[in-house]
């Protein structure tokens, strides 16, 4: 699962950060198996009624979460989150 630093970074429009920790919340308690709860467009929906922008940036979490899952993109993405660190850094 990529970094929140990375869904931001390529997120093209305004970015949630609060959608991105409600989202994740579960992790603490459920690990890997996070995914099961709040990742559907139906909980995004319940959670945010009729905002369209925080909707929108869940389902890209999803969408992202989900294309990741394969190995190739994941080590991409911690490529990409280690540059976005250091050039953090660097500023």
């Amino acid at each position: 699962m990529p970094s929140h630093r990375v869904h931001r970074a390529l997120y093209p429009f305004k970015v949630y950060p609060d959608v991105d920790s409600w989202m994740d919340e579960p992790s603490k308690w459920l690990g890997p198996n996070h995914r099961k709860l709040r990742h559907s467009v139906i909980e995004l929906y319940l959670k945010y009624p009729n905002d369209w922008g925080r909707i929108m940036y869940g389902m890209y979490h999803i969408m992202l979460d989900g294309i990741t899952e394969e190995k190739a993109l994941r080590d991409l993405t911690k490529f990409y989150d280690i540059y976005l660190m250091m050039k953090e850094m660097i500023k």
